[in-house]
């Protein structure tokens, strides 16, 4: 029996760009188990939903204060050299359904070391529930463009107009399915660094994996940046939380 055959649509046209320059980067894995227990309780307590993404997000965000790598862009051409972004960005894979089916989108999250939880958050509800051709607008546009003039625009944005590329793209990204039990690991990469998460282990604890572009780190580097995202999450940001959850008791 013959089968049917299907077209790539315009919902697929970023993801497989993102799939071909992630052919490019020489990325490594680092990874580590990290106690989440007592976030868990924290977030449970409190009156609003602070997802865990917005936790992470946040971790990462002050960690690239300190290691500087987190913030740098590999620029392949004309010649090989890195840029060093003077802030974070990170690119959230973003699912949403569409009246066509599945559509894969990229939310930024600018300077997660200098904003709120909630102001995270926000960011992260936005990009689930506004409207698509809205929130991701330039996304929504490119998707259209032939895939020669959308290469060409990826050309320009990774490699000429690089001191905007953490604007526009990210200095690194994030990708988790944490929330469906399942742990993400090794998703394409096309910057210096991406990280996920997995859920919480019946012992406490999660699996934070960060994918690093052998190019700009190595694996001392990243496991130092990693260490520092985690303690990071069971220090600062923990006590973030519970301070949130105090204030928001108390004005209830």
């Amino acid at each position: 029996m013959d089968g049917t055959t299907r077209a790539i649509g315009r919902q697929r046209a970023i993801v497989l760009d993102v799939v071909r320059y992630a052919a490019k980067v020489p990325s490594f894995p680092v990874e580590r188990h990290v106690d989440i227990q007592a976030l868990a309780s924290l977030r449970e307590r409190s009156p609003s939903r602070i997802s865990w993404t917005a936790l992470f997000a946040r971790a990462y965000g002050l960690a690239s204060r300190e290691h500087s790598q987190l913030r740098e862009i590999f620029v392949a051409w004309p010649w090989p050299r890195v840029y060093i972004s003077p802030d974070c960005v990170l690119s959230l894979a973003v699912n949403r359904q569409m009246p066509e089916g599945e559509r894969l989108f990229f939310g930024r999250i600018h300077s997660p070391d200098k904003r709120s939880l909630t102001a995270i958050q926000a960011d992260i509800e936005s990009f689930q529930t506004e409207e698509p051709s809205q929130v991701f607008r330039s996304q929504w546009r490119g998707s259209k463009l032939p895939s020669l003039l959308r290469r060409i625009g990826w050309w320009w944005r990774m490699d000429i107009d690089f001191k905007n590329r953490a604007r526009r793209i990210g200095t690194g990204s994030i990708s988790a399915l944490a929330g469906q039990g399942v742990t993400n690991r090794l998703h394409p990469c096309i910057m210096t660094s991406s990280f996920s998460f997995g859920p919480m282990e019946s012992d406490g604890r999660s699996l934070v994996t960060l994918q690093c572009d052998h190019r700009v780190i190595d694996g001392a580097s990243a496991a130092r940046a990693l260490n520092g995202l985690c303690d990071f999450l069971t220090g600062q940001v923990h006590d973030e939380l519970s301070e949130l959850c105090h204030k928001q008791v108390a004005a209830a």
